[in-house]
């Protein structure tokens, strides 16, 4: 597999089958889609996904590797029931899958030229952007921990805080999700999340399998409640959430600002979505907002003058009747990092800000 994630060659779609051109056989219509997993031979697990489809020449697909990422491969397919096998690459670096399709899971043996293991893939469906806000909050496990599921600008994401873990969720049925072990993989499979709703359509609790294979009924829990503001800044208009703790009293405030590229106002990986929880669960007031040109942001995210944005915000979190207007701050990372300091001496600020800036280099924390 090394030869096959390093090699710059892409190879065409190559297909094999006796059927005919519109061929739509059960055989095929099975294993037809988008599948998510990964095998493991020796050495680290790989996370992978496969996309089937009948083509004029019957069924055929492609691979590729997630993570580390590789070139995608063909696939040289053949279905008979319930029995799927398929070859990617060639020579030292093919790979041969043989595996079993029940319901939206196909599991079975992966051979290659340093030996052979076992791979599971999961059948993902796409679910509706308007939807992904129906599950997104805190669900109680118990014990005092909780999960949290948020979302990106169009997948949802789990964290569980105090664990560390934290994941992409992909949609295998009505309101069923599966995940992988950590950002970015997909294999082992090793989270279910199945949600229920009342009779009016809310989300209400989740049967969750962690990645020990523990499984629990977590119900939701509103621990803070969020609300809609716009901001005006200069002649662009910022739409966003203004999140806030159910404690009493006033509360200290922070505003959130965007790292790189577009994002929404949960942020690539939900990752502001997840800090933004996290502060409010400690009794901190966030506004969250949609970067230009994402959601009913105006402009484009890659416009001059986002730190006038990041002071569009602060300006509204400390008009909000909730928040105690002498503890508002800016929190950013990344170009976020930037933009804070590029606060510093503005004439709109107001009172100076406070910011706390997390510059990281690979894993090691630098300030």
């Amino acid at each position: 597999m090394t030869r096959l994630l390093a090699s710059s060659l892409v190879l065409l779609i190559a297909a094999v089958g006796h059927r005919p051109a519109n061929a739509t056989s059960p055989d095929s219509a099975l294993v037809r889609g988008g599948w998510v997993g990964g095998y493991q031979v020796s050495g680290p697990p790989i996370s992978i996904v496969v996309r089937f489809r009948i083509g004029p020449r019957g069924l055929a697909g492609v691979l590729s590797p997630r993570v580390p990422a590789g070139d995608t491969a063909s696939l040289v397919v053949t279905a008979s029931g319930e029995r799927v096998r398929f070859t990617a690459g060639s020579g030292a670096a093919m790979l041969r899958f043989s595996g079993t399709v029940t319901g939206p899971r196909m599991r079975g043996e992966v051979v290659s030229h340093g030996g052979s293991g076992r791979f599971e893939l999961a059948l993902v469906r796409a679910t509706p952007v308007e939807r992904l806000q129906d599950y997104v909050g805190g669900d109680d496990v118990g014990a005092g921990r909780i999960v949290v599921i948020g979302r990106s600008l169009g997948q949802l994401h789990y964290l569980e805080p105090e664990a560390g873990t934290q994941g992409p969720l992909y949609a295998v049925g009505d309101d069923a999700f599966i995940g992988g072990p950590t950002v970015g993989t997909t294999y082992p499979i090793a989270a279910a999340f199945d949600f229920a709703r009342d009779a009016h359509g809310e989300v209400t609790a989740v049967r969750w399998r962690d990645p020990a294979g523990r499984e629990r009924v977590a119900a939701r829990v509103p621990l803070y409640d969020e609300r809609e503001v716009t901001c005006a800044s200069d002649s662009i208009r910022l739409t966003g959430s203004v999140i806030v703790p159910r404690t009493p009293g006033l509360h200290p405030g922070v505003v959130l600002v965007h790292g790189s590229n577009a994002q929404s106002r949960n942020g690539q990986r939900s990752i502001y979505r997840f800090h933004a929880d996290a502060f409010a669960r400690r009794g901190i007031a966030v506004l969250i907002y949609d970067k230009r040109g994402i959601g009913g942001s105006t402009g484009h995210w890659d416009d001059a003058g986002l730190e006038r944005d990041a002071l569009a915000a602060l300006r509204v979190l400390r008009a909000d009747p909730t928040v105690d207007s002498s503890r508002v701050g800016l929190w950013g990372l990344s170009q976020g990092a930037w933009l804070v300091g590029q606060t510093a001496g503005h004439p709109r600020r107001g009172r100076a800000p406070d910011a706390q800036v997390p510059l990281r280099a690979s894993s090691r924390q630098l300030g």
